[in-house]
């Protein structure tokens, strides 16, 4: 079951229920008209949300979806494909990206096919130039993938306690946090410097925090300024800057 809500009027504008399974992750466009909505079902649903229906779905993996990210290319710029993609993870431990048309369909065959198979895939996250792609499995492990060329640049595992990766956040100049359940907190440096002095030794952890609470879910705020939240299994948001070491705002919603 979905909800949309107006944070304008804080006030719910539309509901969607076209499964039987859970929704796992919901993504909206640019001028929130749409949505695509990944399901336990192994479907992603296309969602007009001006129409309030249903617009398509498709089968993407052979297990659960856990996690999608769209990226809209607003100037129809994209050298590499020209159009608009979705990145899609699975607990089948598969993630791939498919391109989608401006009718808002998605087409039959991925782009990419990140044929892992390691452990289940429990979030992933398109960078907003689509250059990039940064995959997270239920192990804590965290894979970074160059699209362009198809090949993995950076390989790392976040928690000693091989807890599943929750929330994937990029930042201005190829910067990363990574967030497992168990609260651990990676700021990472993937740039072409970082990763050429990891070859080196050098580590690439720009810093690290270890939260107090399991976390849920994460998103930017701002990503120039190193902005981001992330929702709490204590039913808490806590924000954080790049800038200030720590927690910089906790809020906590009754239930």
């Amino acid at each position: 079951f979905s909800l949309l809500y107006d944070t304008g009027a804080f006030s719910l504008q539309r509901t969607f229920s076209d499964s039987e399974h859970e929704f796992a992750s919901c993504c909206l466009n640019n001028d929130g008209k749409f949505a695509l909505i990944g399901c336990w079902d192994n479907h992603v649903y296309s969602y007009s949300i001006t129409n309030a229906c249903a617009i398509g779905k498709q089968i993407m993996h052979e297990d659960a979806i856990s996690s999608i990210s769209y990226v809209a290319d607003a100037s129809n710029q994209n050298s590499l494909y020209g159009t608009n993609m979705l990145l899609t993870g699975s607990y089948d431990g598969s993630a791939k990206l498919w391109s989608i048309q401006y009718n808002n369909l998605i087409h039959k065959q991925p782009v990419i096919d990140f044929d892992i198979h390691e452990s289940a895939i429990t979030k992933v996250n398109l960078r907003d130039d689509m250059k990039l792609a940064a995959i997270g499995s239920d192990k804590g492990k965290l894979v970074v993938w160059d699209i362009q060329t198809s090949k993995k640049i950076f390989t790392f595992h976040i928690s000693r306690t091989k807890s599943s990766i929750s929330s994937l956040i990029w930042l201005a100049d190829d910067k990363l946090v990574c967030i497992t359940k168990d609260g651990c907190l990676a700021h990472i440096d993937v740039s072409v410097s970082a990763l050429s002095s990891a070859a080196l030794g050098f580590s690439t952890i720009v810093s690290s925090l270890t939260l107090d609470c399991d976390v849920l879910c994460g998103s930017s705020l701002n990503q120039t300024k190193g902005h981001f939240f992330c929702g709490c299994g204590d039913g808490s948001i806590r924000m954080f800057s790049l800038d200030s070491p720590g927690i910089v705002e906790r809020y906590r919603f009754p239930r």
